[in-house]
């Protein structure tokens, strides 16, 4: 089967499971400022990523300087 044939629903009906869902679970983490040097990062390689247009672009030039 095809990844794209996979959903959440599929899933949670073929295997019997049932998920907890929680709603504002980062509602005390305090929202904080991101660095220059992460802002200008983002910047220069947001449309770069973007008009690569694959997941492995967007992993590398966006998630990755986040984390």
């Amino acid at each position: 089967m095809a990844y794209s044939e996979f959903s959440l629903a599929k899933v949670k009906q073929d295997f019997g499971l049932t998920t907890l869902e929680k709603q504002d679970i980062f509602a005390l983490v305090p929202e904080l400022t991101p660095s220059r040097l992460l802002t200008e990062t983002l910047n220069y390689n947001l449309p770069i990523a973007l008009v690569t247009n694959s997941e492995k672009a967007r992993s590398e030039l966006i998630i990755d300087p986040i984390s």
